[in-house]
């Protein structure tokens, strides 16, 4: 699976080393400007946010979870770069856009 991440300055990424991808995600929450990092492996995209929403798209389908804890973004994003998709599908997902819900 070939993977690609946007950083918060939208720098684009194309199967990065750990270490870049771990950097990626702790850079989004170095201040307070609401900024998102991405991943995507073509199929499947995950958009994080430093409000702590994430939202998922599938297939033309979004999904969202919000206000989660540091350590599940993590592990979303883990799981999105060994490829765990079906760990990550299988989260509590609320379908939908948030901006366009009423949760």
């Amino acid at each position: 699976m070939s993977i690609t991440i946007t950083n918060r300055w939208g720098k684009e990424t194309i199967d990065p080393e750990k270490s870049l991808f771990d950097n990626t995600l702790s850079d989004l929450f170095l201040d307070n400007v609401l900024s998102d990092v991405s991943i995507t492996d073509g199929e499947f995209h995950l958009d994080i946010k430093n409000n702590k929403w994430v939202c998922l798209e599938n297939d033309g389908q979004g999904y969202y979870m919000k206000d989660l804890e540091m350590n599940n973004i993590h592990q979303l994003w883990e799981w999105f770069f060994e490829g765990k998709i079906d760990y990550i599908l299988a989260e509590p997902w609320i379908e939908g856009v948030p901006a366009f819900n009423s949760d």
